[in-house]
């Protein structure tokens, strides 16, 4: 290979890191192969060198043209590869060049095979490969399932009559086993090429990615609505104050509204469905509409239920007969649940990339871990947030003996007010609390 081909050589791989300029470096090699036909070259003095020749014979006419085009517009030389790595004016025209003009399919081939080869030369950009997200996804979800078998054993009548299955029960249950399949396809996510650079994947895989992200997305917003409800209803359960109950089945219809409505959205959001997963290579039609506004609004209504959620019991332990120390103890179970807004908040700034970015197996990586987290802090918090709150809401302390609660009897819909309990085996938990009282003398 001559100097001048070796010299195109090194450069490519200094471009390994941008996706459009690798693809336009390659298609120059191609460029000098046909105008130089009767330059003969050497055997080539590396392995490198080599695969830059196999590359080269595979380049499209749409690639090569727009390479040829914008390099003889530059400043810069075909030979001097450090100042094509550093003009990022000539890179932004070649990509721009790219995306209007070429299939994109064909350009991503293209530097896979380049980015595959070249990626530790010259310009020493390394590959990026962000795949560290089982250690996280599989603790939390220990952690849940953990959480809730402590929930439902302690709803075990023979091994605790205080307690009794409800609906908030088996509306933890069914977003805990929503868990199951979201944390596998985020491992198969991350086997075919999510966390790494678009130009590193192979095409069949982008599609499998942005397919598999949306079944993710979907299985988000159920566990996030689902979760919300459960607490919603478990406050229906402890809580007989004729406001709250009010204000909990306003919200029980807004969650409900809002997790409805954010499924249909991504369902919908493109038409027909598939184009959510097949919009990227350019060769699909179908119509969109703003994917980053619609994930921005779920968002901010998401963090807008949550806060709601925290504040609801917070009014409800100002005001009953408990010790300080009793009121606090109680509150800070349900500030953990501040965490889930918090992690909602930290999602909802990784959205700015969502709908918009030319990298989206690479830039979608940190929305997937967050989704995750905040999923599983969710049913983590709903989990053992409800059981320590029941617990030490209804624990005798030594000078007490009864309380007021309404027990909600779901076969007949009425509510009945329970009497004095007069020993740990008789107290019995059906429903909410309504008001702590001290022991009459």
């Amino acid at each position: 290979m001559s100097r001048t081909r070796l010299s195109i050589a090194v450069w490519l791989a200094c471009l390994a890191v941008d996706m459009t300029a690798a693809s336009a470096s390659i298609q120059l090699v191609a460029v000098l192969n046909a105008t130089s036909p009767g330059v003969t070259s050497p055997a080539p003095l590396d392995p490198a060198a080599a695969a830059m020749e196999q590359v080269a014979a595979s380049l499209s006419p749409c690639a090569l043209n727009c390479t040829t085009t914008e390099v003889a517009k530059s400043s810069c030389n075909a030979t001097d590869f450090a100042c094509i790595c550093a003009n990022q004016l000539l890179n932004g025209n070649i990509g721009a060049c790219l995306a209007q003009n070429c299939i994109v399919t064909e350009s991503l081939h293209v530097q896979l095979l380049e980015a595959q080869k070249y990626s530790k030369t010259s310009c020493r950009v390394p590959i990026r490969r962000n795949t560290d997200q089982a250690p996280i996804t599989w603790t939390l979800f220990s952690i849940a399932l953990v959480a809730l078998a402590a929930r439902l054993i302690s709803k075990v009548p023979s091994l605790n009559p205080a307690f009794s299955f409800g609906w908030d029960d088996w509306l933890i249950l069914a977003s805990t086993l929503a868990l199951i399949p979201a944390d596998i396809g985020s491992q198969i996510l991350i086997g075919i090429g999510l966390g790494q650079d678009i130009w590193m994947v192979t095409p069949d895989n982008i599609t499998q990615i942005l397919l598999l992200f949306f079944v993710e997305e979907l299985l988000y917003s159920f566990v996030v609505a689902v979760t919300k409800l459960s607490i919603l209803i478990f406050y229906l359960r402890l809580f007989a104050e004729a406001w709250f109950r009010i204000v909990c089945y306003v919200m029980i219809g807004i969650t409900t509204i809002y997790g409805v409505g954010q499924i249909l959205g991504i369902v919908l959001v493109r038409s027909p469905v598939s184009y959510n997963w097949t919009q990227w290579d350019g060769e699909h039609q179908g119509k969109g509409g703003n994917v980053a506004v619609m994930a921005f609004i779920n968002g901010g209504l998401n963090i807008a239920i949550d806060l709601i959620l925290f504040i609801l019991p917070v009014t409800q332990f100002i005001t009953v007969s408990w010790t300080l120390q009793k009121k606090i103890g109680v509150s800070l179970i349900f500030l953990v649940g501040l965490s889930v807004t918090a992690s909602s908040g930290i999602r909802l700034a990784t959205l700015a990339k969502f709908g918009g970015t030319q990298n989206p197996t690479y830039d979608y990586k940190e929305l997937s871990i967050w989704s995750l987290v905040e999923m599983h802090i969710s049913v983590i918090c709903a989990s053992a947030g409800q059981k320590s709150a029941a617990n030490r809401a209804l624990r005798r302390s030594p000078d007490t003996r009864h309380f007021g609660a309404h027990h909600y009897n779901q076969d007949h819909g009425q509510s009945l007010r329970l009497g004095e309990l007069t020993s740990n085996r008789e107290e019995q938990w059906h429903g909410e609390l309504n008001h702590y009282q001290p022991k009459t003398k």
